[in-house]
């Protein structure tokens, strides 16, 4: 079953915590992510759907750690806070 839908087996077996969420973050930056970055001409030529668009924005979660950690980096290092917050991707588009 999950090989039918190209989900790595590292993701269903028991672990610890800290072990599932890293696998699950290194599925989303590897597996799931990389689809915004195709053609979405192509998406939609291949699924036979015109104006199929691809987008996983809400799995920015599954590295929240990491954005904070790069974050406080930044602001450390004497950058503005909003800038560190763009750069560091912890700024949220209200639009979205």
């Amino acid at each position: 079953m999950l090989a039918a839908f190209e989900v790595p087996p590292y993701l269903a077996r028991v672990s610890t915590t800290q072990e599932q969420r890293e696998a699950l973050r290194r599925y989303l930056t590897t597996g799931l992510e990389p689809l915004n970055h195709l053609d979405a001409a192509e998406i939609a030529d291949k699924a036979d759907t015109p104006g199929l668009r691809v987008a996983f924005t809400g799995t920015h979660a599954h590295d929240l750690t990491g954005h904070a950690a790069s974050f406080a980096k930044l602001v450390q290092g004497s950058m503005d806070v909003n800038k560190a917050l763009a750069v560091s991707g912890l700024m949220v588009d209200a639009a979205a």
